[in-house]
């Protein structure tokens, strides 16, 4: 196999780094792209949201973690859900078909898809 040479692009140089993420912390206008139900391998609970700026940046694999691993309620989780839920007008949230498994048996977690808010937000 023959490897071409690198020939130095300045701009590729200053691309370096830049991503189409949010890198700073801060209070965005965002819409949510992607909203689940998620239980981690060790029983804790979450809402995972996928977020997108004005500008285009985005942020993925956000949790709002709602309950503990031992069952018991996470009351910050469910504050930010519920504030989540009254900044939408969303007073329902329904998951939605099969749970989906991602990782290797061990270290799986399940997900499924939230109504409510995705209808909402569109």
């Amino acid at each position: 196999m023959t490897l071409n040479p690198f020939i130095y692009n300045p701009q590729q140089a200053l691309a370096a780094g830049q991503s189409g993420f949010i890198t700073d912390s801060g209070a965005y206008v965002v819409t949510i792209t992607d909203a689940q139900f998620s239980t981690q391998p060790s029983g804790a609970k979450s809402m995972e949201l996928s977020i997108e700026t004005e500008e285009g940046r985005k942020a993925q694999y956000l949790h709002l973690y709602h309950e503990k691993k031992d069952g018991t309620a996470n009351p910050y989780g469910l504050q930010l859900i519920h504030a989540l839920m009254g900044c939408t007008g969303v007073r329902q949230l329904h998951p939605l078909g099969e749970s989906e498994r991602d990782g290797d048996a061990d270290t799986h977690r399940k997900r499924s898809r939230i109504t409510g808010i995705l209808d909402e937000c569109r």
